[in-house]
């Protein structure tokens, strides 16, 4: 049994027989967050700056094209839920809405634990482990799990290998020393029916 967003009175439909005119089509309105401040938008999470502008432009999508429609929300959207007011000839109807919080794929790996390539360098040197440090920072879907202190030197874990390799290059190109690939199968995705491997990438200075 639904109720009539209008007067309140129940219905089976979404509207009861006295404001079934004014019905409009329209999706559940869910507003999917990251506390990284990311949004999730047509199967990519996506940054954002304002989170009312993005609650604005996903609940614009959810309804029928063409009709006015106000969020009726706080400025920093604290709340779980929030409603969106509709105008469709002349009359208001207030849709329910939800702020879903969860973590996108970064966040959920980001737990200091995984990683699936390393660099290495040797011996220890602070200007070099700052310098990988701020190229991996360039990369926003990458992060650094983390970096295993050394008497030989330092064991920075991260979550790319493709950007393992890259870092790898532009550290030949930066410093002087020797640079040394390798990789190891550590499993398999079963899904996309592929072997995974770990990527080493060691440098050492001269």
């Amino acid at each position: 049994m639904n109720f009539c967003p209008v007067c309140g009175d129940k219905t089976e439909k979404t509207f009861c027989e006295k404001h079934e005119k004014n019905s409009f089509e329209h999706k559940d309105i869910v507003l999917r967050v990251c506390e990284c401040k990311k949004y999730f938008y047509r199967n990519r999470w996506n940054k954002f700056n304002n989170l009312k502008l993005v609650a604005k432009k996903i609940s614009k999508e959810c309804i029928e094209e063409g009709l006015k429609t106000k969020l009726l929300i706080d400025e920093k959207i604290e709340k779980k839920n929030f409603e969106v007011e509709v105008i469709k000839n002349g009359e208001k109807f207030l849709l329910p809405a939800k702020l879903q919080v969860e973590k996108c794929p970064v966040c959920s790996k980001n737990d200091g634990t995984y990683f699936v390539s390393t660099i290495q360098i040797r011996p220890k040197n602070k200007e070099v482990l700052e310098f990988v440090k701020k190229q991996v920072e360039k990369d926003e879907q990458t992060f650094i799990s983390k970096i295993n202190l050394l008497k030989e030197g330092y064991d920075i874990l991260l979550s790319s290998n493709k950007v393992a390799l890259k870092i790898g290059r532009k550290l030949t190109k930066s410093f002087k020393g020797e640079l040394k690939t390798s990789r190891h199968l550590f499993g398999r995705d079963k899904q996309r029916s592929r072997d995974l491997y770990r990527v080493t990438v060691c440098f050492r200075m001269e």
